[in-house]
């Protein structure tokens, strides 16, 4: 398994800082599937029966980085699975390898709101490797490895011992991957991979091709993919540190693609961005935006 889900970078903090300004292209969109798509099949897993049972409800995220798509779920959970969370107090394990990115989450966390006040983190600055070798008695009742799966190595190994050994019963697991199709991820691997060496992407890691190992398995899992419109209006504005960051990101790159790329190929990719793009209101201005997608798998225990 890949040591960090950076992979392209050597300074994490470069890699938090191009990461935090290219997921708030996809914030409120990430908000809407969690609360509209992932938090029923929650509430059906844990039934009121056996809510009622249980003190405290125990999460591990893995592979959370400065923890964005977390407070977002912590958030969900608490405004849209209230009889879920009554009376209960939330054990949250982060596993992350990137130890500047557990900071900011930890920064993060205090200064949220009351919801936060009824989470008791544990922070463990480690891969999920190097955990699942460690951890040898506790269980959770939920899992999640959100957009971890393109940089790991040995999905089935991760899965099955992350299933077996840590995931309570009843309990889930989900995962945040790519989907199949026409997203922009695959369309630039397509349209670039030749000249851009750096824009390999494992192709398994998408959450129909995951699902085989519950096929394997024979697990009890869902799947679905949700809308993600991913905004490129500021790359085309070539001072535009937004729009500088979202290109590093879909490129994996710390320097400035403009000046590592070249001329032509730089013309390349913003005719690429054009042709794939399209054009909505947003705050009174046009706006350009591509397809972008999760795709979400959940296994059930």
């Amino acid at each position: 398994m890949a040591a960090d889900a950076s992979l392209f970078v050597t300074n994490y903090k470069e890699y938090n800082d191009i990461l935090k300004l290219f997921v708030l292209r996809r914030r409120i969109q990430e908000k809407v599937w969690i609360e509209n798509d992932l938090l029923p099949r929650l509430r059906d897993v844990f039934t009121h029966e056996y809510s009622t049972q249980k003190s405290e409800f125990k999460v591990l995220a893995v592979g959370s980085n400065v923890g964005s798509f977390d407070c977002l779920l912590i958030k969900a959970l608490f405004s849209h699975a209230k009889e879920l969370m009554q009376g209960k107090k939330v054990i949250y394990t982060v596993v992350e390898p990137n130890k500047a990115a557990i900071e900011e989450f930890k920064h993060s966390a205090s200064l949220k709101d009351i919801d936060f006040q009824n989470v008791s983190f544990n922070w463990v600055n480690k891969s999920v490797q190097e955990f699942l070798e460690a951890e040898e008695s506790e269980r959770f009742d939920l899992i999640h490895f959100a957009h971890v799966f393109y940089y790991i190595d040995n999905e089935e190994e991760i899965l099955k011992s992350s299933y077996d050994k840590l995931l309570a019963s009843p309990g889930c697991m989900f995962i945040v991957t790519g989907i199949e199709g026409d997203s922009i991820w695959i369309k630039l691997i397509e349209s670039f991979k030749a000249k851009i060496p750096s824009l390999y992407l494992k192709q398994s890691s998408t959450n129909v091709l995951l699902s085989e190992i519950c096929k394997r398995n024979t697990w009890s899992y869902d799947i679905f993919d949700a809308k993600v419109n991913l905004e490129v209006t500021e790359i085309f504005n070539a001072s535009d540190p937004v729009g500088i960051a979202v290109l590093k990101f879909l490129f994996r790159t710390t320097e400035d693609p403009r000046e590592k790329f070249g001329k032509e190929l730089m013309s390349e990719i913003l005719e690429f961005f054009e042709r794939m793009s399209w054009e909505e209101m947003k705050d009174g201005k046009k706006c350009l935006f591509v397809n972008e997608g999760d795709g979400i798998l959940l296994v059930y225990k």
